[in-house]
């Protein structure tokens, strides 16, 4: 709505749509269809522009980076799992950044631009079965975080990574109090590096 009259961003349609997403700047809508397009739509002039085709499974989860240059998604593979794909509106190109050996979806940037929090099932709780004779794996998602730049520091460092105080004490958790490397800023840059993001 603006200036209080409604405007028509998309007609003529054939197929169902899936929920709009804004980005954080207003200038641009991502959703998904039936055809299994996830579209991005400029809403200064309606131009539509497909970001990716899913493979099996339509697309359900979109999100924006907080600078509004980078969608992320998750998209299903030949064999059935799901992989967490970024889409950069500066290089019109898409890349996976997870493999698609597990199940993995809901991807959310941090507020700082410099992390992607997904879940993802990839614990193998081998339990025997109460009811039947037989084993199951139970609890198997957890939320994953994913480092975008290599060189940014990790967001839970290992206890031997962190620099000690004298007395061979360990040096505070800067966890959750704007840190060195995961302080939020108004507006932030997000960088992807691609090289070698699978095994960050």
């Amino acid at each position: 709505r603006t200036n209080n009259t409604r405007r028509q961003l998309t007609r003529g349609s054939s197929r169902w749509r899936y929920p709009a997403s804004w980005s954080p700047d207003s200038r641009y809508l991502a959703y998904a269809d039936r055809d299994q397009r996830l579209v991005i739509l400029s809403v200064s002039d309606g131009k539509e522009a497909v970001a990716d085709h899913a493979v099996q499974f339509d697309f359900n989860d979109y999100t924006w980076s907080p600078d509004s240059a980078w969608l992320a998604y998750s998209k299903s593979s030949d064999n059935g799992n799901s992989s967490i794909w970024v889409y950069g509106l500066a290089g019109n190109r898409a890349f996976p950044v997870t493999e698609d050996t597990y199940g993995d979806g809901g991807p959310t940037f941090s507020s700082c631009g410099k992390y992607l929090f997904f879940q993802s099932q990839r614990d193998f709780n081998l339990e025997f079965s109460a009811f039947e004779f037989d084993y199951h794996y139970g609890q198997g998602s957890r939320i994953y975080v994913l480092t975008l730049d290599g060189n940014i520091p990790k967001l839970f460092p290992k206890e031997d990574e962190r620099e000690p105080l004298p007395g061979n004490s360990v040096a505070p958790s800067t966890e959750g109090k704007g840190g060195k490397g995961r302080e939020v800023r108004k507006n932030p840059v997000v960088k992807i590096d691609e090289a070698g993001i699978f095994s960050r």
